[in-house]
């Protein structure tokens, strides 16, 4: 797992380093383009602003989420791009209602009016070689992709993994990301320990 806690109180709280936890490994971000700290998480103008980051690990079966509030415009935003050098997709999470896949593991895809709720959540997908794409929201189950998945190959983000960014990038505010190499099976366990961790005062449902 690597996370990157983003509420200014829990990580650096200004200039331009995020710096991440968890055991796979030290994959600090660079804000770029100017995203802002602030006491809930950091702000994200939607139309450059960036965190970029070194981390190109993956497995067969994987998860991302993030917490904050969810852009309402068509195009959404890329709250995740990491895609290998076949441009498969390995962590990918995009709330919108236009076109394309919200959420994608391999070449599992989900679309979904998805991006109509106001406040503050905790979104993640689940992709799980052999079976359909999940996604969930404050860890109960959305919606389920239509197809199975298959493993990407090179199993291996080509660029490393940028959150927030890229055409279309996300606009709001961020409190927390999460990546995990392989499958998180318990969404709900993880919803609630954030809730009331890391989570508080946040005004999670």
């Amino acid at each position: 797992m690597v996370c990157w806690p983003m509420r200014s109180a829990q990580n650096a709280g200004t200039g331009t380093t995020a710096y991440s936890l968890g055991g796979a490994g030290t994959y600090n971000g660079t804000l770029t383009n100017g995203p802002t700290w602030g006491s809930s998480g950091i702000f994200f103008d939607g139309v450059n602003d960036v965190i970029s980051t070194t981390l190109t690990i993956a497995g067969v079966n994987s998860s991302c989420g993030f917490v904050g509030n969810c852009p309402t415009s068509a195009a959404g935003g890329n709250v995740f791009r990491g895609l290998n050098s076949n441009s498969e997709f390995i962590y990918w999470l995009n709330p919108r209602t236009s076109f394309g896949g919200d959420y994608r593991f391999g070449l599992s895809n989900i679309l979904i009016a998805d991006n109509t709720l106001t406040g503050t959540h905790f979104w993640q997908v689940r992709g799980v070689t052999g079976s359909a794409t999940k996604v969930y929201v404050d860890g109960s189950l959305l919606t389920t992709a239509g197809t199975n998945a298959a493993a990407p190959s090179p199993l291996a983000v080509s660029t490393g993994l940028q959150i927030g960014g890229n055409a279309g990038g996300y606009s709001g505010t961020m409190a927390f990301a999460v990546i995990f190499t392989n499958d998180v099976s318990l969404p709900s366990s993880l919803y609630s320990l954030y809730k009331t961790t890391l989570g508080t005062g946040l005004g999670l449902p």
